[in-house]
């Protein structure tokens, strides 16, 4: 899957960072029970990709929930892995 303000998930080095805005229900649901720091995409993201996609993903927000760690979750949640 490519990198989009689309996805839910983006997995790195086997950490789940969660989409701010998902519209998916349980994403939001572990984004609320979380009270981790929310981090604008290059924040944890810029090195791993090209400039051009942190510009594409400028005003999107993660998460990053420990217990959604390498979670299987159904076909409904989109994650891109880097």
């Amino acid at each position: 899957m490519t990198i989009n303000k689309n996805v839910d998930i983006i997995r790195e080095d086997n950490k789940d960072y969660l989409n701010v805005n998902s519209k998916n229900r349980l994403i939001a649901q572990l984004i609320c029970s979380s009270a981790e720091a929310i981090y604008d995409f290059h924040i944890p993201f810029g090195q791993s990709v090209d400039k051009k996609t942190v510009e594409e993903m400028k005003g999107t927000y993660w998460v990053r929930v420990p217990n959604s760690d390498n979670f299987k979750y159904n076909e409904d949640v989109t994650i891109a892995v880097l």
